[in-house]
């Protein structure tokens, strides 16, 4: 999947809501740990097609930022099924770093499919 890029909160909210494993890059211009991450976010979002990778210029959504409390450049966030997960990452990310929180929102998706089916077997 193409990393996407909202146009609008009402947009990104969308995505959340249609996707149930998001990624989320909070960016800056002129910043140089946002450069470095965008080919590891690019390289992850690559290796995961299941996930939604989606990237927001900070400044362009500052409310949005704001609601979730963002306070640097870049911050990454974590959503499964809509909720923001705890885990957050910010600052100079390292690919290590983001590709495990990637894994735990995809290793909660596949607990919850694997609890559905179970119990459809009841």
């Amino acid at each position: 999947m193409d990393i996407l890029y909202p146009k609008n909160e009402a947009e990104f909210t969308e995505f959340l809501q249609v996707h149930p494993m998001v990624v989320v890059d909070l960016y800056s211009t002129d910043c140089p740990p946002c450069n470095r991450l965008a080919p590891i976010y690019e390289k992850i979002a690559q290796q995961h097609p299941s996930v939604a990778f989606v990237k927001i210029h900070r400044q362009e959504f500052r409310d949005l930022a704001e609601s979730f409390h963002i306070l640097s450049s870049p911050t990454v966030l974590f959503f499964h099924r809509n909720v923001l997960q705890k885990n957050r990452l910010a600052g100079d990310i390292q690919e290590n770093d983001l590709q495990l929180e990637t894994e735990q929102i995809i290793q909660r998706e596949h607990a919850l499919v694997h609890q559905a089916k179970s119990h459809e077997h009841d």
